[in-house]
């Protein structure tokens, strides 16, 4: 039931896989809040993880390092996002797919396929 606002994290990803969904946990790296340290406290994710936010603008270095060895340990899929609270924050990283997302449906499948990486936006300069 995703009305109830008291689902553990653990069960609030099985009900969004088992409605179609998917859940990508944002910021993972931070300090105090983000999956990585409730995971170093024990805190049990089960196995329907498929991705975490591997680069966040609003994120330190080490935050960000903390949220690679998640994903790469844990072998999810990365997502990249600029958590941009502030418009001269937009895009500092952003999650590149190789299909055109035009609907929900579009990013959901995406998301399921594992076919995206994070990039920067010098990475996407780049590529223009």
């Amino acid at each position: 039931d995703l009305k109830n606002v008291h689902l553990s994290g653990r069960d609030l990803i099985d009900a969004m896989e088992e409605t179609g969904g998917i859940g990508v946990p944002a910021h993972p790296g931070r300090r105090h809040i983000g999956l990585v340290e409730h995971i170093e406290m024990g805190y049990d994710i089960g196995t329907s993880l498929r991705a975490a936010e591997q680069l966040n603008g609003g994120s330190s270095k080490q935050e960000n390092a903390r949220a690679h060895q998640l994903v790469e340990g844990r072998k999810l899929f990365g997502t990249g996002g600029s958590d941009a609270h502030f418009v001269s924050a937009v895009g500092k990283f952003m999650t590149e797919f190789t299909r055109p997302i035009r609907t929900m449906q579009d990013l959901v499948e995406q998301l399921y396929s594992g076919d995206y990486h994070p990039i920067t936006l010098e990475d996407a300069r780049v590529q223009a």
